[in-house]
């Protein structure tokens, strides 16, 4: 019979105990795999809107299309580079900050 919440089971008498700091180290490090990634999408969402944005605007105003294509492919790259500059540069300064940290702490 299945159960309807099966995280309600009872553990085996034989499952390895988990302490808090242990289980708080693991939270945290899914949690920052999962950020990048999030940060990730949200990079290539914008990236496609933008992009799309500018095809839209060089179709309504009657522009030539491979003009529109040009434009909406350099400002789809521009927007998807400093995005990812952006995410580089906030990883660099953490972990800056976090040498800097330890460092004052010698």
């Amino acid at each position: 019979m299945r159960r309807l919440f099966p995280c309600s089971r009872r553990r085996a008498p034989h499952a390895a105990i988990v302490r808090d700091s242990d289980l708080e180290l693991l939270i945290a490090e899914r949690a920052a795999g999962q950020a990048l990634a999030w940060r990730f999408r949200l990079i290539v969402t914008e990236t496609f809107m933008m992009a799309l944005l500018v095809a839209i605007a060089g179709v309504l105003l009657h522009k030539p299309p491979l003009m529109v294509a040009r434009a909406s492919l350099g400002v789809g790259v521009a927007c998807f580079v400093s995005g990812m500059l952006l995410v580089g540069l906030s990883g660099a300064g953490t972990y800056s900050l976090l040498a800097l940290k330890r460092w004052s702490r010698r």
